[in-house]
């Protein structure tokens, strides 16, 4: 399952992991975030977004720039490789005159010293060496040049969802065994039919305590409920299969299917580790000091001034 697809699964909310506004951009608080920060440049003025992924914050600079009459050029950059025009709807249309960097790390961004007038980076510092990517930032700004990031707030709706739902996986992977107990049972052909029953047995009361934990998180929702129907979809569909197949090859299927399972596992925990709270907000704002930045402020992001969904930072070259 892609990254994106594990997100859409489990709710992670689009105003917070995603684009949602019209054309695929940022809207609400977390859009008007990036808008002041555009408001602030220069007519002429050169961007370079970090971890750009599929280039929606320099998209959205693009638009901007486009409707104030704003002469900008727009870089963005990636350690990931890339293609922003294949993956966005009429992306060469809509993309064309950005240009994309694939393959470039935060921590070693490949451009001459005062190259750019604003750096941006949604969701960016975060997922590396937040220091080293501070340090590398600052020459590339012009002197007077500024940057903002959005980081994921720990105390946001998204990260408490993560947490449920990875212990839904725990629950599912750790407790039940779910898919150790369906291989065992898929796999056992020809065996002593005492090892059968017992495999039956125990796949069943596997099976039946994760519909009832899927009933009794029906009413609310949530990650929760959405992992645990993923596991009951991902056993049925093998079930469904079995008759069809010789038992080593359900037993791939199985297999597949559990890793999948941990490999969406492993993304929650990485996210819920990379989300920032208040103390480690305050650490990197002095990290951001100590690289050479001035006037370095940052601030949560509250949709409706209720729910926080991530911290501004922004900051400047003296």
């Amino acid at each position: 399952m892609s990254v994106k697809h594990w997100e859409d699964f489990h709710g992670t909310g689009a105003l917070a992991t995603g684009p949602s506004g019209e054309g695929g951009t940022y809207d609400h608080e977390v859009g008007t975030a990036w808008r002041e920060f555009f408001s602030t440049l220069p007519r002429e003025t050169r961007l370079l977004d970090i971890a750009t992924g599929n280039g929606v914050i320099a998209l959205m600079a693009a638009d901007y720039a486009k409707e104030h009459g704003l002469a900008w050029s727009i870089d963005g950059s990636d350690l990931a490789r890339i293609d922003p025009a294949r993956h966005v709807k009429d992306g060469p249309q809509r993309l064309a005159g950005i240009r994309f960097h694939p393959g470039m790390p935060n921590e070693r961004l490949a451009f001459d010293e005062s190259s750019f007038d604003a750096v941006s980076g949604h969701y960016a510092l975060e997922y590396g060496d937040i220091a080293a990517t501070l340090r590398a930032v600052h020459p590339l700004l012009r002197p007077g040049g500024s940057a903002q990031f959005v980081l994921h707030h720990a105390g946001s709706p998204i990260v408490q969802s993560a947490r449920v739902s990875l212990e839904a996986a725990d629950h599912v992977l750790q407790q039940l065994r779910l898919h150790r107990k369906l291989h065992r049972l898929v796999t056992l052909e020809g065996g002593n039919e005492n090892a059968l029953r017992k495999a039956s047995e125990d796949f069943v009361e596997a099976l039946r305590t994760l519909k009832a934990s899927w009933a009794a998180t029906q009413a609310q929702g949530g990650g929760a409920h959405r992992m645990y129907a993923l596991a009951i979809e991902s056993t049925q569909r093998i079930l469904e299969g079995r008759r069809a197949l010789p038992g080593s090859a359900v037993g791939l299927e199985v297999d597949r299917a559990e890793e999948g399972f941990r490999s969406g596992a492993r993304r929650l925990s990485d996210f819920i580790r990379v989300a920032v709270d208040d103390d480690a907000m305050a650490r990197i704002a002095e990290s951001a000091t100590t690289a050479g930045f001035r006037q370095v402020e940052y601030s949560p992001i509250a949709l409706g001034g209720t729910h926080v969904v991530g911290w501004q930072l922004t900051m400047h070259r003296p």
